[in-house]
């Protein structure tokens, strides 16, 4: 039994109608997006692709270099860790890229090395990209030729605070021409920053400082150093060299007391006391609220001697260096051995070895009494 010739007409006007919005479905820009072949770097399974005993611990999606979004992928693992995963162990970092070569192109590794193949970290490390070095003295907005950011690696200690960082600039003297093949020495990921520091690492544009703990000390005293970056060649970068990193020296060096204690007085070492004067050197309040009535007075006056020669109104920051301390109850002596004034024009000085006396109040607190100047 035949079918209607009007059914087979009206079926043959559908399928046409189903193959032409098929087509027109494949040819849509956004359709052709999300069917295409060619993964991500991110969506690739890498626990193939690395030795026995490296564990892969977690991925970032990072852009640098030119390349569109989602185009890199940082990988950290954990390493000797195959017992393990979640034990600490030194974790290294590959980012993985399709950049160079004919199509189609392969993912290449780059290897993120910090001197001597030192870990990049133990803890919570995590990755991410950013334009932290800038270029502050011409009017290009930043300082390398490319304008590409940094990938900058941090470790988290369980408390939350970075103790290691690591940045690295994407170099690519092929960058105008991606049919060029691979060439480890014309691409791949230069060291232009490493620092670490138990007491913390402050990262800003420009600047990073560092807590150095000092073992064996109370109330946490930690030598603060504050970097900023050098020019090599065309790169500005934390690094004296062009060819192996070697880290600048810092700016400036000066001591600080990391105990937590919102009042410097309560609670507190004296050392705590004598250390936040130099750092609320301009703070009224502050410097108020830690002597007694007669000493700030001596302040006031400009008769109090606290080791810096030049007036008070003309230094930018008083460094403490070295500093000791002899307990006493109701009284205790702080003696600051070493230092350096920092006056607003921008120069230094030794300063002089000044011994504080400090005294209780009715409240317990620590409280700065007087100073004694001592010429060197």
């Amino acid at each position: 039994m035949c079918a209607p010739r009007g059914f087979i007409v009206a079926l043959l006007t559908l399928v046409g109608v189903i193959l032409i919005g098929v087509m027109l479905s494949a040819c849509d820009e956004t359709s052709f997006i999300y069917v295409t072949p060619t993964p991500t770097p991110c969506d690739v399974d890498f626990r193939d692709l690395v030795p026995t005993g490296w564990v892969p611990v977690n991925r970032f999606v990072v852009e640098t270099g030119g390349l569109g979004p989602k185009s890199q992928c940082a990988v950290l693992y954990r390493v000797d860790a195959q017992d393990n995963p979640n034990k600490i162990a030194p974790v290294e970092g590959v980012i993985y890229r399709r950049d160079h070569g004919e199509p189609p192109r392969s993912i290449l590794a780059y290897p993120l090395r910090l001197p001597g193949r030192f870990y990049l970290g133990e803890h919570n490390v995590n990755v991410y990209t950013g334009t932290l070095i800038t270029n502050t003295l011409t009017t290009s907005a930043l300082i390398t030729d490319t304008g590409w950011p940094q990938v900058v690696v941090e470790d988290w200690d369980p408390a939350g605070i970075v103790v290691q960082i690591s940045l690295f600039q994407w170099y690519d003297l092929e960058y105008k021409n991606p049919f060029a093949p691979y060439d480890p020495n014309k691409m791949g990921y230069k060291l232009v920053g490493w620092f670490m520091g138990e007491g913390g690492i402050q990262v800003g544009q420009n600047v990073i400082t560092v807590a150095e703990r000092i073992t064996e000390t109370r109330s946490r005293l930690a030598y603060q150093k504050v970097y900023t970056p050098n020019l090599i060649g065309k790169t500005w970068s934390y690094s004296q060299l062009e060819n192996s990193f070697k880290r600048v020296n810092p700016d400036t060096v000066g001591m600080i007391a990391q105990v937590e204690c919102k009042d410097p007085n309560a609670a507190c070492y004296p050392e705590r006391t004598v250390l936040a004067f130099y750092q609320d050197l301009h703070n009224e309040d502050a410097l108020e609220g830690l002597m007694t009535p007669t000493a700030y007075g001596l302040l006031t006056s400009k008769n109090l001697k606290y080791g810096c020669s030049p007036d008070r109104s003309q230094v930018d920051r008083a460094l403490v260096q070295d500093i000791k301390f002899q307990d006493g109850d109701p009284q205790s002596r702080v003696t600051i051995t070493k230092g350096q004034c920092k006056s607003k024009d921008g120069r230094f000085t030794p300063m002089a070895r000044v011994v504080w006396t400090l005294e209780r109040n009715k409240e317990g607190k620590w409280q700065l009494n007087g100073a004694t100047e001592f010429s060197k």
